[in-house]
């Protein structure tokens, strides 16, 4: 047979044999994959069905089969030989991210978009806060109140190493993940590993097998945090065939997409932001010393902590563009602390109509409403 044929190839244990019949179908390039897994100790024979590229050997056209006996030897260097060459077609693509935790200030008028104003009824807000962000670069003028989104697709090897440069312990969670065999990863301080240490880092290490979907990530030991906690940002499990997508995605400086925004698709990350920090916050709750409740404009309690600020993507105000006669799907992500939020769309006549298609990655029976209300942690893909 030549290179490049499609072959069969039949081992049976008792007699030592091997039939390889060669099939006229031929590819091109160095390719080498089995039609079934080998179990370890093959008693009654095992059969392979793939591309036979063997290197350096140029073979002539078989006619129809060929019978030899060979040694134990032999076999098993074929069986090897064919086992490197699947593991290098069917290799698992790894996504690496370095995620760089550091201390930085943020000027918070710089997140309003520029045709817009500071409000001049501002009385809680300094003109900056810090933070404790995610840098992804040596860039030290760096600094937004959100992470970088994630993009991956199902199936491949989710790795993001975490660096810690600032004094607090750090972690890092990947919500709305099953951790199946992977526990270790999982990002829960006090139960599957302690927080990192300043000067300290850790790979997560995680095969994506989750329904393809909106997700995001944050850290775990946000209350050793004495700085307004940044980590945390949207994680988007893309479908399997969106691999050219996610490769622009994950590069958007060479490829020039917004991780935040393309194709027809949007993602929304909201937090509600709070001027003391969560290590302080978390004081307050442990010695009863709430702050003051906040209250809906009917004078109902809907937080047991005032309201500062909130922001969208890590900005007091965001622009989202779209185009007219165009279908979106908004990828609503409730990445903050406290507060439940309410999403709505207002066209001058009422609420634009959101069709659901989505709740915390999983795919539901569509249904449309005016508005949708988002608590903490929770997810929504609306159309």
């Amino acid at each position: 047979m030549l290179v490049g044929e499609l072959f069969s190839l039949q081992y049976v244990m008792e007699g030592g044999q091997f039939n390889i019949k060669s099939n006229p179908q031929k590819i091109s390039g160095w390719q080498a994959k089995t039609n079934k897994a080998l179990p370890s100790s093959p008693s009654k024979g095992i059969l392979l069905t793939g591309w036979l590229l063997p290197p350096n050997v140029v073979m002539n056209q078989w006619s129809a089969s060929w019978n030899a006996t060979i040694s134990k030897k032999l076999f098993l260097a074929v069986i090897q030989y064919l086992f490197v060459y699947q593991s290098v077609v069917w290799a698992q693509t790894t996504r690496a991210h370095l995620f760089r935790i550091k201390d930085s200030v943020v000027k918070l008028g710089e997140t309003l978009p520029l045709h817009t104003q500071w409000p001049e009824d501002r009385t809680n807000l300094p003109d900056y806060i810090s933070a404790a962000v995610v840098a992804t670069s040596n860039d030290e003028n760096e600094a937004t109140l959100v992470g970088p989104p994630i993009h991956v697709v199902v199936g491949e090897i989710l790795n993001v190493t975490l660096q810690n440069e600032i004094s607090d312990g750090v972690s890092l969670h990947f919500h709305g993940f099953s951790y199946p065999n992977a526990f270790e990863y999982a990002g829960a301080v006090g139960v599957s590993q302690c927080p990192l240490a300043k000067g300290e880092s850790f790979s997560y290490n995680v095969t994506v097998n989750e329904l393809p979907g909106t997700y995001w990530y944050h850290t775990e030991a946000a209350g050793n945090l004495d700085k307004y906690d940044a980590i945390r940002g949207a994680l988007i499990v893309h479908p399997k065939g969106s691999e050219f997508v996610v490769d622009k995605l994950n590069a958007p400086l060479q490829s020039g997409y917004d991780p935040f925004a393309y194709d027809n698709e949007r993602i929304l990350f909201f937090q509600d932001g709070f001027i003391s920090s969560p290590a302080t916050r978390y004081l307050q709750q442990v010695g009863n010393l709430l702050p003051p409740a906040s209250k809906s404009d009917e004078g109902f309690v809907v937080a047991t902590s005032e309201w500062n600020f909130g922001t969208c993507n890590g900005k007091l105000r965001d622009m989202i563009s779209v185009e007219s006669n165009q279908k979106y799907k908004f990828r609503l992500i409730n990445g903050g602390e406290h507060f439940a939020l309410r999403f709505s769309i207002e066209d001058g006549h009422g609420g634009f109509p959101l069709t659901v298609v989505a709740a915390d990655s999983n795919p539901i029976e569509p249904y449309t409403v005016d508005s949708i209300v988002l608590h903490v942690g929770e997810r929504f893909d609306v159309e």
